[in-house]
């Protein structure tokens, strides 16, 4: 059966699409400017974070901040709530959604808070089917002990011999993950992701014929999934984190990201209204 993807002007075959981003991949360089960001930035503050982020001694503070710099960015509204946790990991979770609203500010973001999450799990997006809206969460108790949160993402961001768990290796990170989520829930690029998966097994399938494996079932199966793992364990899972942990890897590494989250990141661009 034929594939055919919906674009804003009307329906692709799977084969323009792949033409599409073939020609994206050679036209691009994933360049980060000045200050080290891969969307326009600003000024660097401390730790890591631009000006506007820098100082603020309580989180209630840098909320208002965030928000502020989110209205000049896109010149919608943005609530950020960061309740009572640190200031300081507040601030990176900011700068890392405000770099995505940099690269994408036509994204349905409606609100940034921290709420109580299951141990484990740093963030979630929750997006509104009908409407499109998104609210990005943050884990309280993650944000409000940096010690031990800084202690875990540096963990699971170090690469072992199947290869590191997450993208995310601090708190910066973690909110470009959640707001690839956002992103991906707007522009179709969790179901860009399975497409990405059908073309690229339909290749590995003609390949293992040629080579005499096609007695193998599953095998083309495993050597995506270990493609996959070549961005994070995480990205090996569902198609819906492989979107998100590209679309971090890409965001924070530029250049050096991963092939594979270079294509699912430049599906994400030909598919949002805003690229």
């Amino acid at each position: 059966m034929a594939v055919r993807v919906l674009f804003a002007g009307g329906y692709r075959s799977a084969d323009v699409v792949e033409a599409l981003l073939e020609q994206c991949a050679q036209a691009r360089t994933y360049k980060r400017d000045a200050d080290g960001r891969f969307g326009s930035g600003g000024g660097t503050g401390g730790g890591g974070v631009r000006d506007a982020l820098s100082g603020h001694e309580t989180a209630e503070a840098l909320g208002a901040a965030a928000s502020a710099e989110a209205k000049r960015i896109t010149g919608n509204d943005v609530e950020f709530d960061f309740g009572d946790t640190d200031p300081q990991i507040a601030a990176e979770h900011a700068e890392g959604i405000l770099q995505g609203l940099e690269r994408f500010p036509g994204t349905f973001l409606k609100r940034v808070e921290v709420t109580d999450l299951p141990a484990g799990q740093y963030g979630e997006c929750r997006t509104d089917t009908r409407s499109g809206e998104s609210v990005i969460q943050f884990s309280r108790q993650a944000s409000s002990d940096p010690e031990m949160y800084r202690e875990k993402l540096a963990k699971g961001g170090k690469m072992r011999r199947m290869g590191r768990d997450t993208v995310y290796s601090d708190p910066t990170t973690v909110a470009l993950h959640e707001f690839g989520h956002s992103v991906a829930s707007g522009s179709g690029a969790n179901a860009g992701s399975a497409a990405i998966a059908s073309r690229w097994r339909d290749k590995q399938a003609a390949a293992a014929v040629e080579r005499g494996y096609y007695d193998k079932p599953g095998a083309d199966a495993k050597a995506w999934t270990d493609q996959r793992m070549e961005i994070s364990v995480y990205a090996g899972g569902r198609d819906s984190e492989l979107a998100a942990e590209a679309f971090a890897d890409v965001m924070r590494n530029g250049d050096s990201a991963s092939g594979l989250s270079k294509e699912v990141f430049d599906y994400v661009e030909t598919r949002s209204a805003n690229p």
